[in-house]
């Protein structure tokens, strides 16, 4: 009777486990559903011919892309990617990275983010971002991993080491990413894929918001060892380091942010100033021209202020958008940028660019365009026979196209008008872009058919300018005479 009762109570425990296994699992398999959705919804994809636009005559496919800015390594399908009832989620993997023939890619890493909402502060009613609001990346990263098994959970450095092991761990299985650390390894990446037609893509790991230095200082040294090379100071909020552009005080740069400034300098890290306060930047820049290892910095995805302005904005969108316009640099900043050799990526979400939530892909790649030729017009006052050149240190050198780059923030919670397979059709508005009626400093270039931008000119905003600036800036880095001549080296036979 014993032995029978004993036998039952195995079996009830049996069932029980068995439950609650498939219980466990199904909860698991649930999270990585939600996780997916969330993916689906965030990184969308307009719905256009623009997005599978073929290059016109080959150009495209003969450019050495660089696109400074993408948080692909945010979701759990890394850069291998992943599909959503047979469609692609968000905007980048390896396979179409290749397909449209991005050269380099810089996968950046976020800790901490939350939604803007309405406070006071100094007595103003304002939309900003604060530290201590919810952290919607602490969620994500539960649904990516419910028991917390990399200590993701917690903490801010291990979260942005997990978000990397990501590459790592792809790069394992495949033959298409190669991690580049040093402006060597940059120099022999882009030299087999120019000589050898290589089917691959070289990737940057970057940290966007140091939130965990002033806690964590030895940190840096952790991640530069797990092959991250790029960083930012700030994110969406102010933090010990500096102020934001969407945080709520817009603080300036910090001791601890000088601190952190020194140390990337001395180790090599490139410095990004996207998302910083415009006090920050001034502090920044001023910090990093008095470093024993002064390179360019870069702004990795922005736009430029006052996209606002435009036609097309009912009223009650033009106050969202003016908020959001906080985010773009000043001419003033991007002038400064450009005047250390820097280079400004900008950015595909439409909202930066002046334009409404529901605009087509056709109207965000013209959005785009209006930018990129905004920021030109804008630095071409400072260059040589601008009007604001008027001293040496504020002339720049070449035409202004030469501070100018790709910064898609694809997988950024942004719709994008194309995903990474179809920057052809960019490429292609870039070329037709044509100098505006009146514009005489545009159509004194005497480009073919009143063309803003030569070939050229598209060449080195489709990568040859950040090819100059991270040859610069990683470890063991070419004087900007070296590394531009060898960036210009870097075309296919269109």
């Amino acid at each position: 009777m014993a032995r029978a009762e004993q036998s039952r109570g195995w079996s009830v425990l049996r069932k029980l486990g068995l439950a609650t296994l498939l219980l466990v699992v199904a909860s698991l398999a649930g999270c990585g559903l939600v996780e997916r959705a969330v993916d689906r919804v965030l990184n969308s994809v307009r719905d256009s011919d623009v997005s599978t636009a073929e290059p016109d005559d080959g150009f495209a496919d003969s450019l050495f892309v660089v696109d400074l800015h993408a948080d692909s390594l945010l979701f759990n399908r890394g850069v291998e990617g992943a599909s959503w009832f047979g469609e692609p989620l968000g905007h980048v993997d390896s396979e179409r990275l290749v397909r449209g023939n991005v050269a380099v890619q810089v996968l950046s890493t976020v800790s901490q983010f939350s939604f803007p909402r309405a406070r006071t502060v100094g007595g103003e009613q304002v939309t900003c971002v604060d530290e201590g609001d919810l952290n919607l990346i602490g969620l994500l990263t539960w649904l990516q991993d419910p028991f917390g098994t990399t200590g993701a959970l917690t903490d801010l450095r291990a979260r942005i080491e997990a978000q990397g092991q990501r590459l790592a761990d792809y790069q394992t299985d495949s033959d298409r990413i190669a991690t580049i650390r040093s402006a060597q390894d940059f120099e022999a990446f882009a030299t087999a894929w120019r000589d050898r037609n290589a089917r691959e893509v070289g990737a940057i790991l970057a940290i966007e918001g140091l939130h965990f230095y002033p806690s964590q200082r030895s940190s840096l040294d952790r991640l530069w060892e797990h092959g991250f090379r790029m960083a930012a100071l700030t994110h969406h909020f102010d933090n010990g380091l500096g102020g934001s552009s969407t945080g709520c005080e817009k603080t300036a740069l910090t001791p601890a942010g000088q601190e952190a400034l020194d140390k990337m300098a001395a180790m090599g890290w490139t410095l990004d100033l996207a998302h910083a306060s415009g006090r920050t930047i001034d502090g920044a820049l001023d910090r990093w021209d008095a470093s024993a290892r002064s390179t360019p910095p870069l702004v990795s995805h922005s736009g430029l202020q006052g996209m606002c302005e435009g036609p097309g904005l009912e009223p009650e969108e033009r106050g969202r958008c003016k908020r959001l316009d906080a985010r773009n640099l000043s001419e003033q900043e991007a002038h400064a940028v450009a005047r250390r050799g820097g280079v400004i990526g900008v950015i595909y979400w439409g909202r930066l660019h002046g334009l409404t939530r529901d605009a087509t892909a056709e109207e965000t790649v013209a959005g785009i365009v209006r930018t990129f030729a905004r920021l030109d017009e804008s630095l071409s006052r400072y260059t040589v026979g601008g009007d604001l050149c008027t001293a040496g240190q504020t002339c720049l050198e070449g035409p202004a196209a030469r501070y100018l780059a790709f910064g898609s923030d694809w997988d950024g919670a942004i719709s994008s008008p194309f995903d990474a397979s179809g920057l052809s059709a960019l490429i292609a508005a870039l070329r037709s872009a044509r100098c505006g009626e009146g514009e005489a400093r545009c159509l004194a270039r005497g480009h073919p058919d009143g063309r803003r931008f030569s070939d050229d000119d598209v060449r080195a905003m489709a990568g040859w300018n950040a090819c100059r600036v991270l040859l610069q800036s990683l470890p063991g880095g070419k004087t900007e005479r070296d590394a531009t001549g060898f960036c210009e080296s870097l075309r296919r036979p269109a």
